[in-house]
């Protein structure tokens, strides 16, 4: 019976095709160890990529991870689908940049803007790769914040928050009058408070909120940068809160009103080790903190902490030279009238660290 034999014989495959076959105990440790090899690789896949996946988007997020070589890998395999992707151009550009070659980066954004049809993101995009790339080649500031700078008017919210720190950074080193300077810092931070709230009032150190220190400012003319001297377990529990910030301010008022017989605390502005701003003496009062033939017209900000002995925090940095920045922009004050208190009195202040800071942002 020939034809019924046929028959068996083919339910008997069917049967077989349809039961998973048995794996031994070797084979299973093989499998696992595959799959652990499959995860540990990242990004990268040990096969081609599948049709239906985009490579753009894998080689994006093996950037974001730091898989260099993945994120290579896949803007490469995309551009050989379609050679003019802006995206995965841009992409090979940004890895060379993050991979320490700025050269290649600034090579891959050329032949960017020769090749592809750009759209607006996309200019940004090559913009900040440009002003990072000039960066990491030692070339002029003045250049870097003028790529780095356009980018930023022309971007978005999320542009703009990614470059705000990055160009108030730059703008230490930048002259008074450089291009969009006086502007940006007249501008603030994005997304945030109107630029002056982001100083804390005097309230919030001292209730009262009253001074009367008595000799009027004046126009101010001139910015000079102090340290308080506190050792480090005073300036650590600073650090801990603004509660305790305002501790150690309340009892800097204390000593400069009850020990100096001052009228009210000496400075301006004082600058907690977290890189709060607060509120101290009334800028139309004049201050107390750089000796009698030097007070006028002189702003005082005092960075909390002992610069002789540590560097200032980088949120220290920031605010202070925000806030130089924002002051020198308000008031007109050149550059060349910023100083550490040690160049205008016979003192160690505002110590060592710092006064390479205040250097900077004056020259």
């Amino acid at each position: 019976m020939p034809g019924r034999e046929a028959t068996g014989l083919l339910r008997q495959a069917r049967r077989q095709r349809s039961t998973p076959p048995m794996r031994s105990p070797a084979g299973a440790v093989r499998i696992a160890a595959l799959v652990a090899l499959c995860a540990s690789a990242g990004c990268r896949n040990l096969g081609r990529v599948p049709e239906h996946e985009n490579a753009v988007v894998r080689g994006e997020r093996c950037l974001e991870v730091r898989d260099f070589d993945g994120a290579k890998l896949y803007f490469e395999r995309a551009l050989q689908a379609s050679p003019r992707n802006v995206r995965a151009r841009i992409g090979l550009a940004r890895t060379a940049l993050e991979r320490g070659d700025p050269q290649a980066a600034l090579a891959e954004a050329d032949r960017t803007e020769r090749e592809c049809a750009l759209a607006q993101q996309d200019r940004i995009e090559l913009l900040i790769v440009r002003g990072r790339a000039c960066q990491r080649l030692g070339r002029p500031v003045g250049l870097v914040w003028a790529y780095l700078h356009r980018a930023y008017e022309a971007g978005g919210a999320e542009t703009k928050q990614r470059l705000y720190k990055e160009l108030v950074r730059l703008s230490g080193q930048l002259p008074p009058d450089a291009p969009g300077l006086k502007e940006f810092m007249a501008a603030g931070p994005p997304g945030g408070a109107a630029p002056w709230q982001r100083i804390r009032p005097r309230r919030d150190w001292d209730p009262a909120g009253k001074s009367d220190a008595g000799i009027p400012m004046g126009k101010p003319f001139r910015i000079t940068v102090h340290h308080s001297a506190h050792d480090a377990f005073i300036a650590g529990s600073a650090a801990r809160s603004a509660a305790a910030s305002a501790e150690v301010i309340r009892r800097m008022h204390a000593y400069h009103v009850q020990n100096r017989r001052w009228q009210d605390i000496g400075y301006h502005f004082i600058i907690d080790p977290r890189g709060g701003i607060w509120e101290g003496r009334p800028l139309h009062f004049q201050g107390a903190h750089a000796g009698a033939a030097h007070n006028k017209g002189n702003i005082g900000i005092c960075v909390i902490g002992n610069y002789d002995a540590q560097g200032p925090s980088t949120a220290q940095v920031d605010s202070l030279t925000w806030l130089v920045r924002r002051l020198c922009a308000k008031y007109d004050i050149p550059s060349r009238q910023i100083f550490a208190h040690c160049e205008l009195k016979a003192t160690t202040c505002p110590g060592r660290f710092l006064k390479r800071i205040v250097v900077e942002l004056r020259n």
